[in-house]
């Protein structure tokens, strides 16, 4: 009976503590309108659903989960796991924050890395901003969730992540989608007339634009190939560039292992990459 109470005693203490689960809401305003108002989000363990709508605030609601074995793991993850916000000129930056993150802005750059040793509690933030259709965007996870962009209408549009997929359904503007172990959907409703850039390693990428798409596309895969529905490309020649010394003129040609295609008259430079994946180019 007493080692049978003490298996008991042992059980009930190793037991896991019910998840702590609570919303947290923000409401955040630009300090002017501006068409270079920047919205940054930063989330490690989580998704991050982020959809344009027609009002002038930026509206935060974040699902806080803290899961542990012990009472006192979960209440320390309570304290410690917090969403930080800050204004700073024309660019609102919100963020998860621990003991154990390192986040520091610089300019337009912002340091943000998790140097985490301990497993007493696992974290979860999932995130899901309103946000006016045309501010500019980063946003980024790292684990264990997908960023998913709505209904958006930026001049500058970035979304990462590490392990999972990003979705943009229509969106417009310079765009850039690079994740690691993950697919790349996107969909525009105009067509990109900037600079945009699409990778991932492991998984595919889909992007859907208006038939009108003028642009110069770049494929590069080790193991996947490129499909598109629109009926006219051009293959593009390698680059070739002369430099002159003296009475001698040198011509350098740049080869790479780049597929490069052009779209209806060209101009705006399209990149894709994956090492292992299919890319999709496709219309309307």
């Amino acid at each position: 009976m007493t080692l049978f109470s003490v298996l008991m005693l042992i059980t009930a203490f190793w037991q896991d503590a019910p998840p702590h689960r609570e919303t947290i809401t923000r409401s955040l305003q630009f300090a002017e309108t501006s068409a270079n108002n920047e919205l940054w989000i930063h989330n490690i363990q989580g998704d991050v659903t982020v959809t344009g709508y027609d009002g002038e605030t930026v509206e935060i609601s974040v699902e806080k989960t803290i899961d542990a074995r012990r009472q006192e793991w979960l209440q320390q993850g309570i304290e410690e796991i917090q969403l930080a916000t800050e204004l700073d000129g024309n660019v609102i930056l919100v963020y998860m924050d621990a003991p154990f993150v390192d986040a520091r802005r610089k300019g337009a750059h912002f340091h943000y890395n998790s140097n985490r040793h301990d497993d007493d509690y696992s974290y979860r933030l999932d995130f899901t901003v309103k946000v006016p259709r045309t501010v500019n965007l980063k946003v980024s996870t790292i684990n264990g969730g997908i960023v998913s962009i709505e209904n958006v209408q930026p001049q500058r549009l970035e979304a990462r992540n590490v392990n999972g997929g990003i979705r943009a359904t229509d969106v417009s503007g310079q765009t850039s989608a690079t994740t690691v172990n993950g697919n790349v959907d996107v969909s525009f409703t105009e067509a990109p007339s900037e600079y945009s850039r699409f990778k991932t390693i492991n998984g595919d990428i889909t992007l859907i634009v208006p038939d009108d798409l003028s642009a110069d596309v770049s494929f590069k895969s080790m193991n996947g190939d490129f499909y598109t529905n629109f009926d006219e490309i051009n293959y593009l020649p390698a680059e070739v560039s002369s430099t002159k010394a003296g009475s001698r003129t040198r011509t350098t040609y740049r080869i790479d292992r780049a597929t490069k295609i052009r779209i209806g008259q060209g101009g705006t430079t399209v990149e894709t990459e994956t090492l292992n994946g299919e890319v999709y180019l496709k219309h309307n």
